[in-house]
């Protein structure tokens, strides 16, 4: 069997003990994601209240309004863009997370 000479095992080491310091700069992984609500009261009482459809009879609606959600990159901090559009989102797979009220 042969042997390793002492500055290759010393280089090999250092490699390993080096790698998870140095950062990958492979594909984009999302992740996180930003979820934007926005609340219907609130952007009718801003200055694009002619835009908003304000109810003639009462106050708008208690629930909120998705009004974005980015996937974000924590390398670089950045959003994540052009991404894969033959993957579905499927809304029953993450019903787990969604609270119902209870009657």
């Amino acid at each position: 069997m042969a042997t390793l000479k002492p500055s290759l095992l010393l280089y090999i080491l250092a490699s390993l003990c080096i790698s998870p310091f140095i950062p990958a700069q492979g594909v984009a992984q999302s992740d996180f994601f930003y979820l934007n609500l926005m609340w219907p009261g609130s952007y009718c009482n801003t200055a694009n209240f002619k835009t908003c459809c304000m109810p003639t009879t009462s106050k708008p609606a208690l629930d909120f309004i998705v009004e974005s959600m980015e996937m974000y990159d924590s390398y670089s901090g950045s959003v994540i863009t052009n991404c894969n559009s033959t993957c579905n989102f499927y809304v029953n797979q993450g019903s787990y997370v969604i609270w119902l009220d209870e009657v």
